[in-house]
């Protein structure tokens, strides 16, 4: 009972990655009575998943499949079938209770995040009908999406230079070990440290 509890509460750091703010701000929505909060013996902030469910919903945001599911969902979209089927098994294997889905355009992409938020979209640059660049583009002038983290992959390092977004992201090279990837999402997804199957 005791971790299932714990599993429910999330703290002002975990709710200001997820929206992208800081936790200033947070804390601030909490002193506001925008986000029902309560403190622990040791001062700190902790936030009921439920409660968070429910201030996504009234400001009109979609509601990230981790929160609703206490699964991550991660999505691969890469042109390139054996690539998605690697990562697919080693995230699976990994990290068991991720919903992992896959695409293989930037098209095709969108349809899928249109249907289901996911919390990470891990995102080949070069692909054809619509490269990454464009999801990006598109995924950041949606504010609905803002929550969304991002992880480009490319055989070019400097597949985004020149966009305006090579600052923003970094790039996961292709031909490195994708095993390495797949322990870095612990960055993206702080939820996902201390849930490896072993």
């Amino acid at each position: 009972m005791k971790q299932s509890m714990e599993t429910d509460l999330m703290t002002t750091g975990e709710v200001s990655r997820m929206f992208r703010v800081s936790r200033q701000a947070v804390t601030a929505w909490i002193q506001l009575g925008k986000i029902p909060a309560f403190k622990t013996p040791g001062g700190r902030y902790r936030i009921l998943r439920a409660d968070l469910v429910r201030f996504f919903q009234k400001n009109n945001h979609p509601v990230p499949s981790g929160l609703l599911h206490d699964r991550a969902h991660i999505l691969i979209v890469d042109d390139e079938r054996p690539i998605l089927d690697i990562l697919l098994r080693l995230i699976s294997i990994r990290y068991p209770r991720v919903m992992v889905d896959t695409a293989e355009d930037g098209i095709s992409a969108l349809d899928k995040i249109a249907q289901s938020t996911p919390d990470l979209v891990i995102l080949d640059i070069r692909m054809p009908r619509m490269d990454g660049i464009e999801v990006i583009r598109r995924l950041r002038n949606e504010p609905a999406y803002g929550t969304i983290k991002i992880l480009p992959m490319s055989g070019d390092p400097g597949a985004l230079n020149g966009t305006g977004r090579s600052s923003d992201y970094s790039v996961f090279r292709k031909g490195s070990s994708f095993q390495k990837l797949v322990e870095s999402l612990p960055a993206y997804l702080p939820h996902l440290a201390g849930r490896v199957d072993n």
